[in-house]
C-alpha cells in the first residue's frame, strides 16, 4: 500500500495546481521546507515525502524531493495544492524514486513524529542507509 501511495504522490504534486482560495474548512497551514539526505551525509536526489497529521489524519502534505535534496510541503485538498501543512505531530514517510535501473528501495516511515509548529518550519531529514 505504501508503494502505491508513493507511486501516486509525485504525479499528484505535478498535476495539482496551487489555488488562491483555500476551502473554508481548511485549517491554517504553516510553511514546511527542508533538506533530505542519508544518515551519513549522502544526498537524496529524488523521491517524495509524505507528512500525515496524527491529530487530523485526513490532512496529508506531500513534497517532491528536488535534485539538491530540498523540499517544500504542499497539502492536497479536493485536488487543489496549498503550500504548507497543518500544525501538530506528523507521521512522516520517505517514498523513494523508483526506476527500472535502480534496485527497489522500500518506503521508510519514521517511528518518531515530526512536529509542525505554528510558524515557518525547517527540517533536516536523515533517511537510514540502504540495506
Amino acid at each position: 500500500m505504501q508503494r502505491l501511495i508513493g507511486v501516486l504522490a509525485i504525479p499528484m504534486l505535478l498535476i495539482c495546481g496551487c489555488s488562491a482560495e483555500p476551502p473554508v474548512n481548511l485549517p491554517k497551514l504553516f510553511g514546511v521546507v527542508g533538506h533530505v539526505n542519508r544518515a551519513g551525509g549522502e544526498a537524496i536526489t529524488g523521491g517524495a515525502l509524505q507528512f500525515q497529521s496524527i491529530d487530523q489524519p485526513d490532512y496529508v502534505a506531500l513534497a517532491e524531493i528536488q535534485p539538491d535534496g530540498s523540499f517544500t510541503l504542499h497539502t492536497i485538498v479536493d485536488g487543489q495544492k496549498f503550500t504548507g501543512a497543518v500544525v501538530g505531530p506528523q507521521r512522516v514517510t520517505y517514498l523513494p524514486r523508483t526506476s527500472q535501473s535502480e534496485s527497489a528501495e522500500e518506503p521508510h516511515t519514521f517511528k518518531e513524529p515530526f512536529v509542525v509548529k505554528a510558524e515557518d518550519n525547517q527540517f533536516t531529514i536523515a533517511i537510514p542507509a540502504k540495506r
